[in-house]
């Protein structure tokens, strides 16, 4: 069954990610991935909340990107599937994300994430 107000909740939390993210408050980033979360990024592959996080706090500058065609959509009763596109500033690379956004009780956080650049 799938509820559209997931999608809004969703779509609140993802937008509260990126702002999170672009301010590099890595406190703050913690609270979006569950503990048991993959991520495979441009920087490797995590296989844990506790891996996220430490390759989160490794000394680096918040990324500059700005995100466009993101599209945010229903996938199950508690699972949403967030996607979007971005350039980098101001190299101008591409890339794209896509999240799997799980709820566990009341709780939306982030089971998988996947960011790549594309080629140039």
């Amino acid at each position: 069954m799938f509820d559209e107000s997931n999608v809004e909740e969703v779509t609140a939390r993802f937008a509260a990610y990126e702002r999170v993210l672009m301010a590099g408050d890595t406190d703050a980033l913690e609270s979006f991935f569950w503990p048991d979360a993959t991520r495979y990024g441009t920087d490797g592959n995590q296989r844990s909340g506790a891996e996220i996080d430490a390759a989160r706090r490794r000394p680096h500058a918040p990324p500059d990107r700005e995100i466009h065609g993101t599209l945010i959509r229903s996938a199950g009763a508690d699972s949403v599937v967030a996607e979007t596109e971005f350039t980098r500033r101001p190299t101008g690379a591409e890339g794209r994300q896509t999240q799997l956004w799980l709820k566990r009780g009341s709780e939306w956080r982030v089971l998988h994430a996947h960011v790549s650049m594309l080629p140039e």
